[in-house]
């Protein structure tokens, strides 16, 4: 079927009222860099109480997207669909740690973040491994909760926690976690992922608004510095700041607002690689 009729189908369905047809609408006119047309139809459906069209409008007012960035307005959205849809629920946790839309809570974040990774929220398992291996907000440092909650989160398809299980067996961060058969596992894991093409260290890391699922891809630039970078609706996009803002918890935005590459390598973003640091 041509793309034309398959749209004009979409666009039937959507004005009839159906809101999975205006999500879909919504999501192609995105895809096609059209925000105010998606914005739009977005609206629509989650004027209707369409759960991911709610998330939709969400990410955009939290992204500042097509429309004002406006935090307070991002957390009620969020709040008000995060009992239904965990990835809003882990949105929640993140914005209570940074203090964005609300008081700043560590505590109500982290508990946040745990209850969407034991509803199946991959990235908030991701974030709360993170937060106990680098004893983030004020946590203690435990590598024995960071390792568990890295292997829920691969269980749950967040690849990249299978680097940090790779150097956590190894003993990077203590001797006392290392275990050759388990760092061999993780690695033969890591070999198997790359080789399957599901996972590349993010080189070719796609901007992430709210559909998981998106197949946009995009071309990345390089400084002479080696520092990637693209070009989007007229602004600079740096990857490595990407990577930090949706990967690696700040436990302080107003202080600390500098991604730094630990080995001096700016081509190299690697997670592993990156930390925030005091401009």
């Amino acid at each position: 079927m041509a793309k034309s009729k398959i749209k004009k189908e979409l666009l039937n369905l959507a004005n009839a009222g159906d809101c999975e047809s205006q999500y879909d609408l919504a999501f192609h006119y995105e895809n096609a860099g059209d925000y105010e047309k998606a914005f739009y139809w977005f609206n629509k459906c989650a004027d209707k109480g369409f759960v991911p069209g709610i998330n939709a409008i969400a990410m955009y007012y939290y992204k500042g997207l097509f429309v004002q960035q406006d935090y307070k307005k991002a957390f009620n959205l969020f709040s008000s669909i995060m009992n239904e849809l965990p990835p809003a629920k882990c949105t929640v946790g993140t914005m209570y740690l940074e203090g964005d839309g609300c008081a700043m809570d560590a505590k109500k974040g982290l508990q946040l973040y745990e209850e969407a990774a034991n509803e199946g929220c991959g990235l908030a398992a991701l974030m709360l491994g993170q937060t106990y291996l680098e004893g983030l907000c004020s946590t203690p440092i435990n590598y024995k909760k960071a390792a568990m909650w890295f292997e829920k989160a691969y269980q749950l398809e967040e690849y990249e926690s299978v680097m940090y299980l790779k150097d956590i067996y190894a003993g990077v961060y203590s001797r006392g976690m290392k275990d050759k058969s388990k760092h061999e596992h993780w690695l033969d894991i890591e070999t198997e992922l790359t080789t399957s093409g599901v996972y590349n260290n993010f080189q070719n890391l796609p901007v992430q608004h709210h559909h998981v699922n998106s197949n946009c891809t995009l071309e990345w630039l390089q400084e002479k510095s080696g520092r990637y970078y693209m070009i989007l609706d007229g602004n600079i996009i740096y990857r490595d700041e990407l990577l930090a803002q949706n990967f690696l918890i700040n436990p302080n935005l107003s202080i600390y607002t500098v991604v730094e590459h630990i080995d001096g390598d700016l081509s190299n973003d690697d997670l592993n690689n990156l930390r925030w640091v005091k401009k």
